[in-house]
């Protein structure tokens, strides 16, 4: 305990059985920087709060983080009376994170529409980098770097055949034949 006594900062979680309101607390997990307790409240009982371990939940200097802090404080209250303080709640910090992180999402569009084509409703134009193979359209130029258009997507009435996968399939001739994959039974 005298490890958990010299630090600013220690995480809690808790985990019980029950409905929320009347949850009885099966275990408490405290953990510093290098080290994790894990405390069995089933078999200490109130006796885990007697001394040591209620004043270090209760302690104004020592900064207890937690996720949803209300279920973990309401049930050591009613169950030990033991009353957490200088509590920071996780599940609470996120709706206040700094302004620039609140940003992040406005700067990444930016960003985004200086690199990328963008359409006429503002989005991103959707790309296929893979290359077409090399052959020539009607007016003798390359077609080879043009986009190649995307697959046709089956319907329910169409059958799903996979295609082959370069490099890992034997030839066709030494391949049995692979059966038609109804969709949408």
């Amino acid at each position: 305990m005298m490890h958990i006594w010299k630090q600013q900062v220690i995480e809690i979680g808790a985990d019980g059985v029950g409905a929320f309101q009347h949850e009885r607390v099966c275990w408490l997990q405290i953990a510093t920087k290098n080290k994790v307790y894990l405390f069995d409240i089933l078999m200490l009982e109130a006796r885990a709060f007697n001394n040591s371990l209620s004043m270090i939940l209760e302690n104004n200097h020592l900064v207890k983080v937690t996720y949803s802090c209300q279920r973990i404080a309401g049930c050591l209250r009613a169950q030990f009376g033991v009353n957490l303080s200088n509590v920071f709640d996780t599940q609470s910090s996120v709706l206040e994170l700094p302004r620039e992180l609140r940003e992040l999402k406005h700067m990444r569009q930016e960003w985004a529409i200086d690199r990328y084509p963008v359409t006429e409703q503002g989005l991103l134009e959707r790309s296929n980098p893979r290359p077409l193979p090399p052959s020539q359209d009607g007016q003798g130029q390359n077609t080879a770097t043009q986009r190649q258009p995307d697959p046709p997507v089956p319907t329910a009435e169409e059958p799903v055949v996979p295609g082959p996968v370069p490099g890992l399939q034997a030839p066709a001739e030494q391949r049995p034949p692979v059966p038609a994959i109804p969709v949408g039974i």
